[in-house]
């Protein structure tokens, strides 16, 4: 009976969460302010990979220089709230890829 109901409820959580993640994005951040998301009320996840050679700065403002959350070369920055604000990053020299991804309920 338990694993009947443990059956029951991984299928009910795994179709509530299904469609929960937008597909990862891999972008280009430049050494001057690139935004890459717009602001969206309902996002519930943020995930931002460094997968460049240099560090970038994360920010929910337009950033000049060395603003916001540093996140070095093979890092991650994975917030506990996902704030709903922009999402701005600059990279620290020259162009820097990172993957981004969002989950919205």
């Amino acid at each position: 009976m338990r694993i009947i109901l443990f059956l029951i409820g991984f299928l009910f959580s795994s179709t509530l969460f299904a469609d929960a993640f937008n597909p990862p994005q891999t972008i280009t951040a430049t050494n001057t302010s690139t935004r890459v998301l717009a602001i969206n009320a309902k996002r519930s996840y943020l995930l931002i990979q460094n997968i460049g050679t240099v560090g970038v700065y994360v920010s929910t403002q337009t950033q000049v220089g060395t603003v916001g959350v540093y996140v070095p070369a093979g890092g991650a920055y994975e917030p506990v709230a996902a704030p709903i604000n922009e999402i701005w990053v600059v990279s620290e020299s020259g162009n820097n890829n990172i993957v981004v991804m969002q989950g919205t309920p």
